[in-house]
């Protein structure tokens, strides 16, 4: 009772020591008007100052008094979290109601008043039986206010939801809405009130088109109303529905632009917006977008916390949502610290009888199954479907999903038989509840396929992955029209690629050449997918010709330079000039969505038929063939396949590897260190391509798409211990992004008729002097800038290719020393060919795209000038990093050659190649990229780039011009570690 007493005492000596007690209705009046202004702190402490007015001024019974009492028990439930000082409050209201009249309004207002501090705290059951009290007066009184009658109507329909008796919350809603609708009007606010809780009801029991339908009904009647003040909860529940429905893009366009009225209107911190952001950072957790939720649930944390108090439920919920969040990541020791923190809570203010509660057991069960405390996670899961089914119903969306989670425990618990009817029945709740489209149904369906696999059921098996492969390749048409590349990916990862992994090795391991023709259309379906719609996009707004759409792209690229300039500076840095790199971020990702939605009208991401495997062989000739790898995971054990289609042969054939080969560890290792300590390799064809060779009777000419190791390694320095040759000595290979790149390549052979060319490279790494004895160390992204080696090949590299070319007749720009910059660069646009002769990097300590292609990157003039103490965002650091050549402008350009050291590697990612300069060139437009694997030797290079420019001057294709110029080096120097490093992809 402290916090209620010192509330009592604090508007006792605001009222006695003013200069001038004011009345009783100015207290009200103020107090009512403080309660539509969001400030429920200020609103109780108001009407608490009007009730002592009251007692002053009326008889202790009187109306005012009483009605007074009831506007301060609504308000301290808004504020107060100690659940026994409020319904002790409530509770003597109700007893001085009852004894001046058990009939009247105000008696009926105190006993809602306690049934709505019931249903918040979850004791549904003492909710029901008060609410019973008062019906039949609401029922048979017409003499009552019937906004009144209409609110205990109302309230009786969600306590009926609660009790999972839904046919006669539907009567009473319906009683509700006549009566508000008779006799207040249609468009009045509790009529739309009823409309709104109505259509929450049909939320929470998954009738999504019947919620969508009234909330529509709110929006036309309140645009005809004096008020719209209702629009901005409608809004916020048809946001929930459409993220319920997996419309990911139209649930977040609603969010933020509820976010933005709001901020415009000066609420920028107010109740509703704190709901709207926690329902968006649910939103992104939905969507596996872990990092923006978990960064936009801790910001709220002091919000939360200083608005409804560290006990309240809003709070609660809050730090379970970041339980959760934390669960997804794998932080579980943290993720345990927060679902403490929040159950503790719910006990202490007697809210375990809750939905929040009970989902809090379902995940908390989770972490402590991954801690290895099986006895606490089995008690858990157990409570949870106990509670689920008891208080939300055994046909709700909760109950199911504490059933998948506790069937998944026992699956992982080696109990597959008794998993198998757990999983059935959640998956049939989910069916019937969701409809046979929905991600959650698709999620437990998956987890059924593996139960079939465990239990040798493998045709069970097949025909479900078979539907999750079909349901994850119509995905990008349905959702990557107006997402960022950043939520693209956390999507693929969440909802597509899992399934097809799943389906990939459900095949391979049950009769792979039955469904040959199926695994290899997946594949050309899904391979590189998200670098062909980024490729898409950007061609997209180029050739749109549209001015709004091309400024949009403007502003995002200058967006991006911020993003890009911000994470070069110290935290001190921006913190001294102001700089929220969060904001930033989300800025640049709005820009990103906005930009894709626009340009949907321009084609992007058109929706067409799906490529079949028939389509791409007619592109072949008889003696070519393409490669199709596929990388799969067994108990988190990478295995790879080939999807071999050969121009003369009927259908597809995979091509399975020793599985005693661990292609990703100890092969690849003896690899790099074969080539690294120049050795000879008798092992690597046989482990990487001899499987494949034998598939290749007859063909002189392979397409190769890589996925996995295979985007990283040099496959034409395999050598055959058989043959005594290597690879590229026995057969042309052509590395290409996807089987589809054949395609677009035939479609576009025609040679440019421009011959322009860029050259670039001895850059002055440090273009001023330190006046300092020692020189400063400077550490870039990770990279010791200090003394880095000056390339001399490199200048003899491009004086001997700009006299080449001029001898061709090309106009060529040079730009050597300190001209050889990052700033001259970014200004070039489309030339026929881009040479970059430098120093390359790649630090492989980054996680995410988004940091791997900005910690790769190519070093250019003034790289290792030291720091200036004040560093600007716009200034250049000399550093070309992946991130940024996306930005550049080459979509006439055919060639990129980056004749630096390790330009080809980047974080590898499975099914979407390697994230670094080699998928930035792509991005920016460029038809083939040449680039290396490995640290490569300076003179050797020079010599190896020299004579492929003077193969292709003199008619030879790109493929040719390469393969040739690495034949003529091999003469000079055998071993591959010279001649092998660099790849070509197209």
């Amino acid at each position: 009772m402290l916090a209620y007493l010192f509330c009592i005492l604090t508007c006792l000596f605001l009222f006695q020591n003013s200069a001038k007690a004011q009345s009783w209705s100015s207290l009200y009046r103020q107090a009512d008007s403080l309660s539509y202004l969001d400030n429920d702190k200020e609103t109780l402490t108001a009407f608490y100052m009007a009730l002592e007015a009251a007692k002053t001024e009326f008889e202790p019974n009187s109306d005012k008094v009483l009605d007074t009492r009831n506007r301060v028990g609504e308000s301290m439930m808004l504020v107060l979290s100690n659940t026994d000082e409020i319904r002790s409050f409530l509770q003597e209201t109700i007893q001085q109601c009852k004894i001046k009249d058990d009939k009247s309004d105000y008696y009926i207002q105190a006993v809602l008043n306690q049934t709505d501090l019931e249903l918040e705290k979850g004791s549904t059951g003492q909710a029901y039986l008060l609410c019973q009290q008062i019906l039949p007066l609401v029922e048979t009184n017409g003499q009552t206010n019937p906004l009144l009658r209409s609110t205990c109507l109302e309230r009786f329909a969600k306590i009926c939801v609660t009790q999972s008796d839904f046919l006669a919350a539907e009567k009473y809603y319906e009683k509700a809405a006549t009566l508000s609708r008779t006799a207040l009007g249609e468009n009045s606010s509790e009529h739309l009130r009823v409309l709104f809780f109505w259509a929450d009801a049909y939320i929470s029991v998954e009738k999504y088109k019947e919620a969508e339908a009234l909330i529509q009904r709110i929006f036309e009647l309140d645009k005809s109303s004096d008020s719209m003040k209702n629009i901005g909860r409608a809004k916020i529940l048809l946001a929930r529905i459409y993220s319920k429905l997996d419309r990911y893009a139209e649930a977040e366009t609603l969010y933020k632009n509820i976010i933005k009225e709001e901020k415009a209107a000066g609420k920028g911190n107010s109740q509703r917006v704190q709901t709207v952001q926690q329902n968006l950072a649910a939103l992104y957790t939905q969507m596996g977008n872990f990092e923006t939720a978990l960064q936009i649930f801790d910001d709220l944390k002091q919000t939360v916390s200083l608005s409804h108090g560290d006990k309240s439920d809003k709070y609660a919920t809050l730090l379970g949502n970041i339980a959760k969040v934390h669960l997804m990541l794998g932080n579980f020791p943290m993720s345990e610290k927060f679902f403490r923190e929040s159950a503790q809570i719910a006990i202490e203010t007697g809210r375990t009888n809750t939905t929040q509660y009970i989902s809090l057991l379902g995940a908390a069960a989770i972490v402590y199954e991954k801690l290895n405390r099986l006895d606490t996670a089995s008690q858990l899961y157990a409570m949870a479907i106990k509670q689920s089914a008891e208080v939300i119903g055994n046909q709700s969306r909760r109950y199911a999903d504490d059933l998948f989670n506790y069937g998944l425990f026992l699956q992982r618990q080696r109990k597959p038989q008794e998993a198998e009817p757990v999983l059935r029945k959640s998956t049939e709740i989910l069916r019937v509840l969701l409809g046979n489209e929905h991600s959650s149904y698709m999620h437990n369906l998956s987890a059924l396929a593996l139960i079939y696999m465990q239990t040798d059921h493998k045709a069970r098996a097949q025909q479900v992955y078979d539907t999750l492969k079909n349901w994850a390749l119509k995905q990008p048409d349905i959702h990557f029209a107006t997402l960022s590349e950043q939520q693209k990916e956390s999507y693929s990862a969440s909802y597509i690629m899992p399934y097809l992994e799943g389906y990939y090795v459900s095949t391979i391991q049950s009769d792979p050449q039955k469904y040959a023709e199926e695994l290899y259309n997946a594949q050309i379906a899904t391979k590189s997918f998200l670098l062909q719609s980024a490729q898409k996009l950007k061609t997209t707004v180029l050739k749109s010709n549209d001015s709004t759409l091309n400024e949009l792209y403007k502003q995002w690229i200058n967006q991006k330079q911020k993003i890009i300039n911000a994470l070069s500076m110290s935290i001190e840095q921006r913190n001294n000039a102001n700089i929220k790199l969060d904001s930033i971020q989300l800025l640049a990702e709005d820009l990103e969505k906005e930009l894709a939605t626009k340009a949907k009208k321009f084609g992007y991401l058109a929706e067409k038929k799906q490529l079949v495997w028939q389509e791409v062989q007619q592109q072949l000739k008889k003696d070519e063939a393409i490669v199709e790898i596929l990388r799969y995971a067994i108990k988190g054990q990478a295995y790879y396949a080939a999807l071999v289609l050969c121009g003369n042969a009927l259908k597809p054939i995979v091509v399975q590897f020793d599985k005693q080969y661990l292609l990703e560890k100890e092969a690849l290792t003896y690899f790099n260190n074969c080539i690294q300590y120049q050795l000879p390799d008798t092992l690597s064809y046989k482990r990487f391509w001899q499987p494949i060779a034998a598939q290749l009777k007859g063909i002189k000419r392979v397409y190769l798409s890589p996925d996995g190791i295979y985007n990283i390694l040099s496959v034409n320095s395999l050598w055959n211990t058989e043959s005594k040759k290597y690879l590229f000595q026995e057969l042309e290979v052509v590395q290409v992004i996807n089987s589809k790149s054949i395609l677009q390549n035939n479609a576009i052979q025609k040679k440019s008729l421009q011959k322009t060319a860029e050259l670039m490279g001895y850059p002055l790494y440090r273009t001023q002097t330190d006046s300092l004895s020692t020189q400063k160390l400077v550490q870039k992204r990770g990279i010791n800038m200090n003394g880095i080696t000056p390339l001399p090949g490199t200048m003899r590299e491009i004086e001997r290719i700009r006299a080449l070319l001029k001898a061709h007749n090309y106009q060529v720009n040079v730009q050597t020393a300190a001209q050889a910059s990052e700033k001259n660069i970014k200004k070039i646009k489309s030339p026929t060919l881009l040479h970059i002769a430098t120093h390359g990097y790649f630090v492989s300590n980054s996680q995410g795209s988004a940091k791997s292609m900005l910690n790769a990157g190519l070093l250019l003039a003034g790289c290792s000038d030291p720091e200036p103490e004040q560093k600007q965002p716009e200034q250049e650091d000399g550093i070309l990093t992946a991130l940024e050549a996306i930005d550049m402008d080459l979509s006439n350009t055919d060639l990129v050659v980056l004749s630096a050291c390790e330009t080809g590697l980047g974080r590898i990612k499975a099914g979407e190649g390697v994230y670094g300069l080699q998928r930035a060139f792509m991005v920016a437009g460029a038809k083939a990229v040449l680039m290396s694997l490995w640290k490569v030797d300076d003179e050797a290079t020079q010599r190896l780039m020299v004579a492929f420019y003077k193969n292709l001057l003199a008619g030879k294709t790109k493929r040719q011009a390469f393969k040739n110029a690495q034949k003529a080096l091999q003469k000079q120097y055998p071993d591959p570690y010279y001649w092998g490093a660099f790849i070509m992809v197209e």
